[in-house]
């Protein structure tokens, strides 16, 4: 044989060899981060479900349901099914973890991932006390009605008219004013269908508004353009036009939207304070007063290590508009936050100031709209659920309660200071978190997102 075949040959078994190799390195790739990814899923349903085998199960495409799992013991016998749902909550995507029985009539339990919930409000969706109540709880979950479900999914167990709009007028609005404005928006519905929108924002320290600022000329943005509440009439068509805040167009990163002609401003908030209404109007619950409008104050007796203290609050269509934490210094005419405002009061050399610390609580108190939702220790008066806060709040709690006395809480709705009920009940229904209604209800729609893919299983399955 020739040398130059020879050589050839020789050449094509080292290329079949190496191929050979290269296939077999990466089928083993892939085969350990196949395992890791599984491990990882696991664990996300640790205490949920277990099982011998865990098949992935082809999720269709379907941007909400993230993974899906057939989960078999030993003997191939089916336990259930484990699926990975991504929701919007009030902070932004969430990610949820719910198990279902081999029927896919009652969930086995439920548990939140990854998600940007509000420290001590939303974020109290991942505990126990919330989570629990989904143990053996009768498929789909229920929240004073709302279960987030459209009739499209594989389950089909809800029909479009339960979740068609209730006449009515529907209200959202931001717990806190953000950069001088506090945004809100209103919708009126007719005949189960948005006939109206209304999107403004109360100026902050003033007795007037946004919209009213700009038609009277003295809000202007730019020289050209519309002005803002003539873009604010151009969401608001869109809305109206729409009929559902989840179809309008915009950037996530942004907040911005190139989709309506002549809008510049940013629309995130008027999307999500709009989708809070239409939740509201499927529901049929109002965003109603909860409190007496009018101001209020609260003050210690007399003064402790030097301090008087004392809470004022201000309650505007029937909501925390405005808190003042404050504390008058024995035998000045000072407070406390004055002094720690010009660096006379200083409690640590890092970390938050007194008076930074004080509008932390302010704040907290604002987006929940009632002091017993305010999170501590009973027994130091301190708190970790407020990022920067140091100091013991108690006192604050104490005095706020005081002051909203005489506000009187709303009759419709959940009283102020409910609380989530611990045991699920088997009868679908579950308790949202106080202060933390969007959060608990995007739980809620995660749970029957996944429901209705389980159920489609299991109708395959026979």
């Amino acid at each position: 044989m020739k040398q130059w075949i020879k050589s050839l040959l020789s050449l094509l078994a080292v290329a079949a060899v190496s191929v050979a190799l290269l296939f077999g390195m990466d089928a083993v790739t892939r085969t350990v981060i196949e395992r890791q990814e599984l491990e990882t899923v696991k664990q996300a349903f640790s205490g949920v479900i277990s099982g011998d085998r865990w098949e992935a199960v082809d999720t269709g495409g379907k941007a909400d349901i993230q993974a899906a799992y057939r989960v078999l013991d030993g003997d191939g016998t089916l336990l259930g099914y484990a699926i990975t749902t991504l929701v919007q909550g009030y902070g932004g995507e969430m990610q949820v973890h719910t198990a279902l029985s081999p029927d896919a009539s009652r969930f086995l339990g439920l548990r939140v991932g990854e998600n940007k919930e509000t420290q001590g409000y939303g974020s109290r969706v991942t505990e126990e006390a919330f989570y629990s109540q989904f143990n053996s709880l009768a498929a789909p979950a229920s929240l004073d009605g709302y279960t987030g479900m459209d009739g499209t999914g594989n389950g089909g167990a809800s029909s479009p008219s339960a979740q068609e709009m209730k006449d009515g007028s529907y209200r959202a609005e931001q717990a806190s004013y953000v950069d001088g404005y506090q945004y809100f928006v209103e919708i009126t519905v007719q005949d189960g269908r948005i006939t109206a929108v209304n999107w403004d924002a109360r100026k902050e320290g003033a007795d007037t508004t946004k919209k009213a600022e700009s038609e009277a000329g003295n809000y202007v943005m730019t020289e050209d353009g519309l002005l803002w509440h003539e873009q604010a009439k151009v969401m608001e068509d869109a809305l109206i036009e729409a009929q559902d805040p989840a179809s309008l167009v915009y950037d996530a990163d942004t907040g911005k939207t190139d989709a309506y002609t002549g809008v510049s401003v940013g629309v995130s908030d008027f999307v999500e304070l709009a989708k809070q209404a239409v939740e509201q109007a499927k529901a049929g619950t109002a965003n109603t007063p909860l409190w007496k409008d009018g101001s209020y104050r609260a003050e210690q007796a007399s003064y402790v290590d030097g301090y008087q203290y004392f809470v004022e609050i201000t309650v505007q269509d029937g909501r925390i508009t405005a808190v003042n934490w404050d504390a008058r210094k024995e035998g000045a005419d000072t407070t406390k936050k004055a002094e720690s405002e010009a660096g006379n009061y200083v409690m640590t050399e890092d970390g938050l100031l007194w008076h930074e610390q004080a509008k932390v609580m302010e704040d907290a108190l604002t987006e929940a709209q009632d002091p017993a939702s305010l999170v501590y220790d009973a027994d130091t008066g301190k708190t970790d659920a407020y990022t920067g806060v140091s100091v013991g709040v108690s006192e604050f709690v104490k005095l706020a309660s005081e002051a909203l006395e005489t506000a009187g809480a709303s009759e419709s709705g959940n009283e102020a200071g409910d609380s989530v009920e611990n045991a699920a009940t088997g009868s679908g229904e579950v308790d949202g978190v106080t202060g933390a209604t969007t959060s608990s209800k995007a739980v809620v729609k995660a749970a029957n997102r996944a429901y209705e893919f389980a159920a489609g299983l299991a109708r395959e399955n026979g």
